[in-house]
Parts: C-alpha cells; sequence; structure tokens
C-alpha cells in the first residue's frame, strides 16, 4: 500500500511539474519571439525624416554645384583678363565681383546661403 501511495505521488508531482513548465513555455513563447522580431527589426538601418532632409538637401545642392560651376568657369576661361583681375581681388570681394561679372547662373528663387556655396565653388574651380 505504501508503494501504490508512492506512485500517485510521482504521477502528481510529474503532473504539477508538467503544468508549471507548460506556463513556462506559455509565458516564455511570446517573449522570446519579441525578443527575436525586434533584433530582425533592428536589423534594419532606419532614418529620421530630419536626417533625410538633411540628405535631399545636400543632394539638391551638388546636383546644382554640378550644372553651375561648369559653366561659370567656362565663361570666366573666355575672359581670362577679367578672370585674372577677378583672381587678384582680395577674397572678401572676388563674390562680389563673380555676381558683378554675371558669369554665374543661380536657380530660380535661390537662398542666400545657396547663392554662397555657388560663388565659393565658383571661385574655388577657377583657382
Amino acid at each position: 500500500m505504501y508503494i501504490a501511495n508512492a506512485e500517485v505521488s510521482l504521477r502528481c508531482l510529474a503532473t504539477e511539474e508538467f503544468a508549471r513548465m507548460e506556463k513556462l513555455i506559455q509565458w516564455a513563447w511570446p517573449f522570446g519571439f519579441g525578443i527575436i522580431a525586434g533584433m530582425i527589426l533592428l536589423s534594419f538601418p532606419f532614418m529620421s525624416s530630419e536626417s533625410a532632409t538633411k540628405l535631399a538637401d545636400q543632394a539638391r545642392v551638388e546636383g546644382v554645384l554640378s550644372v553651375t560651376t561648369p559653366l561659370c568657369v567656362a565663361a570666366a576661361k573666355a575672359a581670362p583678363a577679367a578672370m585674372a583681375e577677378l583672381l587678384a581681388l582680395p577674397t572678401n570681394n572676388q563674390r562680389e565681383a563673380l555676381t558683378a561679372a554675371g558669369w554665374v547662373i543661380y536657380p530660380d528663387a535661390a537662398s542666400t546661403s545657396l547663392v554662397r556655396v555657388i560663388d565659393e565653388a565658383c571661385l574655388k574651380a577657377m583657382k
């Protein structure tokens, strides 16, 4: 009789242990799935809207410079004497002289910062 009671208690312990393991698996499965899904999602690069805007602005400026700089240099090389005079001026007066010479073509509604960047790129290419 004692042995029969021991068998029954072992079966009860095994059933309780199985129930605990089942609860643990039910709880751990979503947790583990969430960790794995998060790792996969974070492995992809992401960009904020501010970074995307900065990159788009930079690409726009580079596109404008790729068109305006060669045109400015070609116009300046067509008048070598005027180009030599412009390059002989002090650095702070060169931008004004470049604009006055009419060698630079600005896009419509160009901001003052874009105009400055275009002027500096043209002067740098001339030197």
